[in-house]
């Protein structure tokens, strides 16, 4: 099984590629099997958080990556230039985020915030 620092670890290497200071949400999820495919939807580059986020500036993409151990676990990056533009982004946007974030409570089992998370 992969370690949880493992998977975090490869995915902030990705992130070092980027050389550029950015904030980095870094979210663990586990996936109820037979909503999979809807989970990878929403929760993919150009999926609905993404389509969501890409009003604010300060937002430069996601990256999703599934554990090849666990294929229902995943890690998801969110990429922000700082936290204040998130937290704008959440206040400006907080109906639209609270109502999506409730439809994808129904597509997993687990979902872990695993920190915010700088790359340089």
């Amino acid at each position: 099984m992969v370690k949880r620092a493992d998977l975090v670890f490869q995915l902030l290497g990705w992130f070092c590629l980027l050389e550029t200071h950015m904030l980095n949400i870094i979210w663990e999820f586990h996936a109820k099997p037979e909503r999979q495919a809807e989970f990878e939807s929403i929760y993919k580059s150009d999926g609905k958080w993404s389509q969501l986020f890409s009003c604010s500036p300060g937002y430069h993409g996601t990256t999703l990556i599934r554990d090849q151990s666990n294929p229902c676990r995943y890690l998801c990056a969110d990429h922000w230039d700082e936290l204040a533009s998130f937290q704008s982004f959440k206040d400006s946007n907080a109906e639209d985020y609270a109502k999506l974030d409730r439809l994808c409570e129904e597509l997993t089992v687990k979902e872990i915030c695993l920190g915010y998370f700088d790359s340089f």
